[in-house]
């Protein structure tokens, strides 16, 4: 599993810096690759690119929780501003 430190990381490498810095989360979920589905190119780039031959999932529940839980107390905030205006 990737540790939260290098998840964290990439994100900051991959998208720009104003765009982490105004996030109010930033969390990764893991991921799920059903090869049953998949056609052949696709199984033959998912096999080169990060070496799996089968369907695997690494979800973090965990995460995505504490996501929701962010989301929510956002929206509950903001609806509470909206009624008191």
């Amino acid at each position: 599993m990737v540790e939260r430190y290098d998840a964290l990381k990439y994100i900051e490498d991959i998208f720009p810096k104003e765009l982490t810095e105004s996030a109010f989360c930033k969390e990764i979920f893991g991921g799920h690759v059903d090869y049953e589905k998949l056609n052949f190119l696709e199984k033959t780039v998912i096999a080169s690119v990060i070496s799996i031959t089968e369907t695997q999932s690494s979800l973090n529940e965990e995460n995505i929780d504490v996501m929701a839980r962010k989301i929510q107390l956002i929206t509950n905030e903001n609806n509470n501003h909206k009624s008191v205006q």
